[in-house]
C-alpha cells in the first residue's frame, strides 16, 4: 500500500473517495479519515464503500451538510457527527454494524436520512429522532443527492 500525505486542504469543500462495490470489503485503500479534521470548510463528503472504522475526524467538519457513508460496513457509530450541526443529508445504506441513530439528534438541520441498514427492525432511537425533527424524512429507495 502506498501512503500519500497531502498538505492541509483547509479550503476544500467537496471530496469524493468512492470505493467499488465489486470488492467484498469495500474501498481497500481508504481505511482512515485522519487528516480531514483540517478540512474545516468541507461541505460535501462521499466515502461510500470505504473500509473506515471511525468518523472521528469529521467532528471538526462543522460545515458538513451532505455525507454519504453507504456500504461503509465497518462503521458502528455516528457519535462524531454530533458536531456536524449543519448536516442536512446523510446516506448510510449498507452500514450493517451501525448501532444507533441517536447521535443524529444533535444534527438539527438534518432533512433526509437514507438508510436500509436496519431491515429487520427499526434502529434504536429512530422514532425519537423523527419526533424531535418533524421535517426529517427517512428514505429507503431514493438516490442520494450529491451536490
Amino acid at each position: 500500500m502506498l501512503d500519500v500525505i497531502l498538505p492541509p486542504l483547509t479550503h476544500l469543500t467537496k471530496l469524493s473517495i468512492v470505493g467499488s462495490n465489486s470488492f467484498s470489503s469495500g474501498c481497500l485503500y481508504l481505511r482512515s479519515l485522519e487528516g480531514l479534521q483540517a478540512c474545516g470548510q468541507l461541505k460535501n463528503l462521499d466515502i461510500s464503500y470505504a473500509d473506515v472504522t471511525s468518523l472521528r475526524p469529521l467532528s471538526s467538519c462543522r460545515h458538513l451538510s451532505c455525507l454519504n457513508i453507504d456500504s461503509c460496513a465497518a462503521l458502528s457509530s455516528l457519535s462524531p457527527l454530533t458536531a456536524c450541526v449543519e448536516l442536512e443529508h446523510l446516506s448510510m445504506r449498507g452500514c450493517d454494524k451501525m448501532m444507533s441513530v441517536a447521535p443524529l439528534r444533535a444534527c438539527t438541520r438534518l432533512e433526509v436520512l437514507y438508510m436500509d441498514s436496519f431491515k429487520k427492525k427499526a434502529p434504536p432511537a429512530l422514532e425519537a429522532l423523527k419526533a424531535a425533527m418533524p421535517k426529517l424524512r427517512v428514505d429507503h429507495n431514493s438516490p442520494f443527492p450529491w451536490r
